[in-house]
């Protein structure tokens, strides 16, 4: 932070946002207990250790992703040659996208730019609210840990909270580039927002907001016209209504050394939160500003002064909070076929609304469906060895929230399902047959047979197997796991879900291969859904009628009737139309009958 200010002209390029009226409405007396209670959920979350691990990545003590690898932010100054502060602007706008926001960079005169995050207001998206700190250090090798890493941080962690939440106003969450040249960025764009007639009806400044030698808490608010002193009122008001703590003092200014008082010269609301100018960090523009320096108590509570105002100044609604997605995870590879979707559930959302794309702005959409009535649902189908992003939103009586901060993911080749055995056989030791389903995109299957369930010693491990069905003899009387997957062009799918079966011992060949009565096979995939596969054995070919029951022994449905063969037999049923519920799968031929209890579980769409 400067103490001092020069102009500097401006190319304009913006985000455009059109603003046109500068009014406040008043909260009704019902809304100001429940929005109370909301501010007091969000401050609760407010995370001291988040808050310096993002200083620590500012700062270039901790290792950031940024385009899918690992680096260090170096440096934040906005520079010159090869000096410049790209990967910490990098750094920022992915933050902001992470959390749903619409996002992007203001570039501005030769190397400057802004990183704007926008959170449209439910009620009133023309007026905006601005919470803001410049993110560009003094010096090149200046860490810039309190000037202005503090600010900084303290606006993505208001970022990481309320995007989850709705509001009545538009929420801009802003980094000014180039504040140590004279306050540049955000003259910038403070001068174009009025030229465009942007309605902003309150800039929430931090800047140096994490030094406190003497453990005081205190810390100086700053304004500059008399319409900024409703913002300063409500800052004073949340740390008294909360118990924050600050020791907080208030000081009419003709000019303020930070960026809200670009937007004083264009006549918007604003105000400026830094540490008391008494106890001032003895690290400004030092290579010795580091992280360490920083009271994270006092730069806790400043967060939360700032956080909670906003809140409240910006309207918090009761509408669903927004729904944290948690599988698939951020960056996964290998999901296979079906992908299962799990995200928070939300009080007071009666339904979600799912969206999965094969690009991040979601356009070429490849599964949709906003009647979710569970916090997950399974989507098979999905085209493997594919980059998918997925978004999730909270629907309930007065409507959805904004969406989710998206997740990508990338598909592979799906799993096989094993059809053979089935876990109530006793195969021949000699003439173990395995088979599974075959699997689109394989080229061949690989299978792997082992007494251990963690595949440690392997019994048999086959390779590049073109057929779906694998004969091999093992020992008598032994269990046995197995497995497979399919290989595809670009590389080995997931294993089967393992499958348990114990051979036949010597005296029980002779029965085995002798005559047998009819036998019905537990249902694949079970529980089943809407498509299921039956398998079942006749000792000699003839008529067979097979059928589903209630408990109570009513019929339900016919699945299969006529003539078959000796030996074993599959058909493929379609349940869709068959309720979720337990039933009684018989098999009846001349021979004999057979029966299994199954589970049908419905699905959820």
């Amino acid at each position: 932070m400067r103490t001092f200010l020069r102009s500097t002209p401006a190319v304009l390029t913006l985000v455009s946002f059109m603003l046109v009226t500068l009014h406040h409405l008043p909260v009704s007396a019902q809304q100001a207990p429940r929005a109370a209670t909301g501010v007091a959920d969000i401050l609760a979350k407010v995370s001291g250790d988040t808050l310096m691990d993002r200083l620590r990545e500012l700062c270039g003590e901790k290792l950031v992703r940024v385009g899918g690898g690992e680096t260090l932010i170096t440096n934040r100054f906005d520079g010159r040659d090869s000096v410049d502060n790209e990967l910490a602007g990098d750094y920022l706008e992915q933050e902001l996208l992470r959390h749903g926001l619409l996002a992007g960079s203001q570039r501005f005169q030769d190397r400057g730019r802004n990183i704007i995050g926008l959170q449209p207001g439910a009620a009133h998206p023309d007026i905006m609210y601005i919470i803001c700190a410049h993110y560009d250090a003094a010096l090149p090798r200046d860490p810039g840990a309190d000037d202005n890493g503090t600010g900084t941080a303290a606006v993505l962690e208001a970022a990481r909270l309320l995007s989850r939440h709705s509001f009545d106003y538009t929420i801009a969450y802003i980094f000014w580039d180039a504040e140590e040249r004279g306050l540049v960025g955000s003259n910038d764009y403070a001068r174009a927002a009025r030229a465009r007639g942007d309605s902003i009806i309150g800039v929430l400044n931090l800047d140096m907001i994490g030094y406190d030698s003497d453990n005081n808490s205190r810390a100086a608010l700053q304004y500059n016209l008399d319409i900024g002193l409703p913002l300063v009122e409500k800052m004073l008001a949340v740390n008294d209504s909360f118990n924050l703590g600050l020791d907080l003092y208030v000081e009419l200014k003709s000019t303020t050394p930070s960026d809200n008082y670009s937007f004083t010269k264009q006549a918007y609301p604003s105000f400026l939160l830094i540490e008391d100018w008494k106890d001032f960090t003895p690290h400004y523009h030092k290579a010795t500003d580091r992280p360490s320096t920083i009271n994270v108590t006092f730069f806790t509570r400043m967060t939360k002064n700032a956080i909670g105002a906003l809140s409240l100044l910006a309207g918090l609604r009761d509408d669903p909070r927004v729904p944290l997605p948690i599988a698939p995870t951020a960056g996964q590879t290998g999901v296979s076929d079906p992908v299962v979707f799990v995200w928070t559930e939300e009080e007071g959302a009666d339904r979600y609304h799912l969206q999965v794309a094969t690009d991040a702005s979601f356009n070429s959409l490849v599964y949709e469906s906003d009647m979710l009535g569970e916090a997950t649902v399974t989507v098979a189908g999905l085209t493997p060895w594919t980059s998918h992003y997925w978004r999730v939103r909270a629907c309930g009586a007065d409507g959805c929230s904004r969406w989710s901060e998206f997740r990508s993911f990338r598909t592979m080749v799906g799993a096989p399902v094993m059809r053979s055995p089935l876990a109530d056989e006793q195969p021949a030791y000699d003439a173990v047959a395995i088979s599974w389903q075959p699997v689109d995109g394989a080229r061949h299957y690989e299978l792997q047979v082992s007494e251990f369930v963690n595949f440690g010693v392997l019994e048999r491990d086959a390779q590049s197997l073109l057929d779906t069905t694998y004969v091999t003899g093992l020992e008598a009387g032994t269990t046995y796991h197995v497995r497979v997957r399919a290989v595809s062009e670009d590389g080995p799918g997931a294993w089967s879900v393992p499958t348990s079966f114990t051979t036949s011992t010597v005296a029980d060949i002779a029965a085995l291969r002798g005559p047998f009565i009819p036998q019905l096979f537990t249902p694949s995939p079970h529980p089943f859904g809407d498509r299921v596969v039956l398998r079942f054995s006749l000792p000699k070919a003839s008529v067979a009628h097979i059928e589903l029951q209630d408990l109570a022994g009513r019929r339900v449905m016919v699945l299969g009737e006529g003539w078959y063969e000796s030996g074993h037999s599959e058909i493929q049923v379609d349940m869709s139309r068959l309720p979720g519920g337990v039933y009684l799968l018989t098999l009846r031929t001349p021979d004999g009958a057979h029966a299994k209890t199954v589970l049908h579980r419905e699905r959820n769409n």
